[in-house]
């Protein structure tokens, strides 16, 4: 339905070299389930993209740069959360780890798809979360230990 964010994260071929991780761009897009029209999600893409200074080099080139997938923080969180029945943050639907085809940036590069159900509200913001009155930080705060005992909990 809408793009809400596009972020890339470039990453030099020396830092590469010295295990930074590949260099990737991240797009998060609010959706509807096709089964239920309803039902609003989010949708969180992260994808493989070139190294600095090898974006116009031929795709035999940026072929080489292809790897496993990065291993972002969302997706392992996201599903510890769900698998242990978490309260205080949304659910994951679903997830797709794959790989990009023959004509994409990264021939063979990961692509990584995450969907949770969207929930009333918006994200925290960490200069927001200052400005809200003490008790509303205290609530917030509680929030997140109660997930966090979730975690640990596993």
């Amino acid at each position: 339905m809408e793009k809400l964010s596009e972020q890339p994260t470039p990453v030099t071929q020396e830092d590469f070299a010295i295990g930074m991780g590949p260099a990737y761009t991240t797009g998060k897009y609010l959706c509807r389930l096709a089964e239920n029209e309803d039902t609003l999600t989010l949708m969180h893409i992260y994808k493989q993209i070139p190294l600095i200074d090898t974006e116009p080099e031929d795709s035999t080139v940026r072929k080489e740069q292809a790897c496993g997938p990065r291993k972002h923080v969302e997706l392992g969180a996201m599903k510890r959360f769900t698998e242990n029945g978490c309260t205080a943050t949304p659910s994951l639907l679903v997830y797709q780890i794959g790989k990009q085809d023959e004509v994409d940036l990264v021939s063979g590069g990961y692509i990584t798809y995450l969907v949770w159900e969207k929930v009333p509200g918006d994200p925290l913001d960490i200069e927001q979360f200052w400005m809200y009155p003490y008790k509303k930080r205290q609530k917030i705060r509680k929030s997140f230990q109660k997930a966090y005992r979730f975690v640990i909990r596993a």
